[in-house]
């Protein structure tokens, strides 16, 4: 389901508020804002980092800084990655599930 820019931004400040408050464990905290990932009309990979907010892009290798870029505020187009391992526990199942239909 197609998103934008402020979209993903408002998730993620609704995650880190729950994990802030202990609603989030960890490691559920890092999983839930890694499916945030995203890419761009370019092609170009995009996510938040958990611990400061800002965007990153891949690079083809490793996350390197958007240098002040984030993705296009216009369409981008949410992933997943293959590489990804799958889900571990129900609760993060049941997160994946409400992220998707939210």
């Amino acid at each position: 389901m197609p998103a934008d820019v402020n979209d993903i931004e408002l998730r993620y400040a609704k995650l880190k508020t729950q994990y802030e408050n202990g609603d989030l464990n960890y490691e559920t905290y890092i999983r839930a804002v890694d499916a945030l990932r995203m890419r761009d009309k370019n092609g170009i990979y995009w996510q938040i980092r958990a611990n400061d907010g800002k965007w990153v892009r891949w690079d083809g290798s490793t996350w390197v800084p958007g240098n002040g870029r984030v993705p296009c505020h216009r369409r981008i187009t949410k992933i997943k990655c293959r590489e990804e391992p799958p889900f571990k526990d129900q609760e993060l199942q049941d997160l994946a599930l409400v992220s998707s239909i939210s």
